[in-house]
């Protein structure tokens, strides 16, 4: 969240809303590409944890598998 009016109450909404940080106007450019930086790779580690899990969850299904064979 980027605001030019900056107050607690609009922080902790915005917070609570789901934003990942909440800066004020003027800010550093070099800031905001650092905190855009962090949000992305955060997205992304929590889509590989989801794909990985949903992996482990197929590779555990077949792991109870009981049959009678000569093999």
């Amino acid at each position: 969240m980027l605001t030019g009016f900056a107050s607690v109450d609009t922080a902790i909404r915005s917070m609570k809303l789901g934003a990942y940080d909440y800066l004020t106007k003027p800010c550093k450019l070099l800031e905001l590409a650092a905190i855009i930086t962090k949000a992305s790779e955060k997205k992304s580690l929590a889509e590989n944890n989801r794909v990985l899990k949903e992996h482990l969850l197929r590779v555990a299904a077949h792991d109870h598998f009981i049959g009678d064979s000569k093999a």
